[in-house]
């Protein structure tokens, strides 16, 4: 297992991990036997940089990450709590109807310009590489699950996840709480609205919204329809008020429909 050695500012790092003396290591942070650390990266307390691992010059990363199985390039920012390199969430009934993993043995490869947001979670491949390409832009509290490759670069805001084997483009923009399940591939320049659950695949240069999510405009013209529908069973005795917030005979208000 090799020694581990203590800094004079109580970081512990392996006496074989590959750190740059220009490298700045904040107290508490432990840094694996395999580990690399360019030149101006500062590591922040109580990070873990596991083994596999390997981060480029200038990046920034926060407290309390983890980090392992991955490859991370120059000037990223890894902000608190991000985890990079666990397990994805892939299991399944053999014939004997037991509980059994897939395994998960590949890295996360992350290139250069990348940001990602405090407690999001990057989860390693298990049949290619999770990738996320350069300047791409991740929020808070993001999902990407296994073998997800985003071309970048890409915006996704916070709440939003991908599931395993998602694909996609260039300059795609995923909204708040919205997400794409597994498989489906997107083009370039697409925009999801959201809390939209996209469930197949989007060409280039298109808008979703809604769940299922479709195209952005059959959307509103599906919303409007049911706005008429339901102001159509206001009785005739009790004829809608000019108040928008208008109440129905039998029906709940407009604001509960949100």
């Amino acid at each position: 297992m090799g020694e581990y050695r203590i800094s004079r500012n109580f970081a512990l790092i392996h006496s074989e991990a590959n750190v740059s003396d220009e490298a700045l290591l904040d107290p508490h942070c432990v840094v694996h036997q395999s580990a690399v650390i360019g030149k101006g990266t500062r590591i922040g307390s109580n990070t873990v940089i596991g083994p596999f691992v390997s981060i480029g010059a200038d990046c920034n990363i926060g407290c309390n990450v983890t980090l392992e199985n991955c490859r991370v390039g120059d000037r990223c920012v890894i902000h608190s709590g991000v985890r990079v390199g666990q397990d994805g969430f892939g299991f399944y009934f053999d014939e004997s109807h037991r509980v059994v993993k897939k395994p998960q043995t590949l890295q996360v490869v992350i290139g250069n310009d990348v940001e990602i947001g405090a407690n999001s979670c990057v989860d390693r491949g298990s049949w290619r590489n999770t990738f996320i390409g350069d300047h791409t832009k991740i929020d808070n509290l993001v999902q990407i699950g296994h073998n997800v490759h985003i071309h970048g670069p890409a915006f996704i805001c916070g709440q939003a996840g991908l599931a395993g084997s998602v694909t996609l483009g260039s300059y795609v923009r995923l909204a708040g709480r919205s997400g794409v399940v597994d498989h489906v591939t997107v083009g370039d320049h697409v925009d999801i609205a959201a809390c939209s659950i996209l469930t197949k695949n989007a060409p280039s240069e298109s808008v979703w919204a809604g769940f299922p999510a479709q195209d952005i405009r059959s959307w509103k013209k599906e919303l409007l329809a049911i706005r008429q529908l339901a102001k159509s069973y206001v009785t005739a005795s009790q004829p809608a008020p000019s108040n928008p917030k208008v109440e129905f005979s039998g029906e709940p208000s407009d604001d509960s429909l949100y």
